[in-house]
């Protein structure tokens, strides 16, 4: 029971797991070496605009009742700066958002695709306060490995 919390694991569906979250799994690591630094920030989001409520799977073990994220993310930001706070003139970003469902393709392509900005209005988080909004809100898909 101790290691199930939200940064250890979630429950997915598995076509999602092993289709599309793998694919975009793959994808992080393929632009690691065209990168300086490459952060990247991964989570799930329990509710979404079009699912306001809280999903609930029952599990014997662990209490009965455990919430299903409705989403995943995974947000993006490389920089030539090594390893420092990066600055908005060599900053690169890109964000992922992901229903947790099975999707009608496996394929990942730049449809998926969004800003940062975006992802930091539906999770209410700011991933990368050291950057302008102006930075987080343009992104290329072009500009990464496919």
């Amino acid at each position: 029971a101790a290691t199930f919390y939200y940064t250890n694991m979630t429950p997915q569906q598995s076509n999602f797991n092993r289709g599309l979250w793998g694919k975009l799994e793959a994808f992080v690591r393929n632009n690691v070496p065209a990168s300086d630094t490459l952060w990247v920030v991964t989570g799930c989001a329990l509710t979404t605009p079009e699912h306001p409520t809280p999903l609930y799977a029952s599990h014997n073990t662990y209490g009965g009742r455990i919430a299903v994220p409705r989403a995943y993310f995974k947000v993006l930001l490389r920089s030539s700066v090594r390893g420092t706070t990066p600055e908005d003139t060599t900053a690169e970003c890109i964000g992922f958002w992901l229903p947790n469902e099975a999707p009608s393709s496996t394929k990942l392509n730049s449809s998926w695709a969004v800003s940062v900005n975006q992802i930091e209005s539906l999770t209410g988080y700011d991933f990368f306060p050291g950057l302008s909004d102006s930075v987080e809100e343009k992104f290329d898909p072009a500009l990464w490995k496919w």
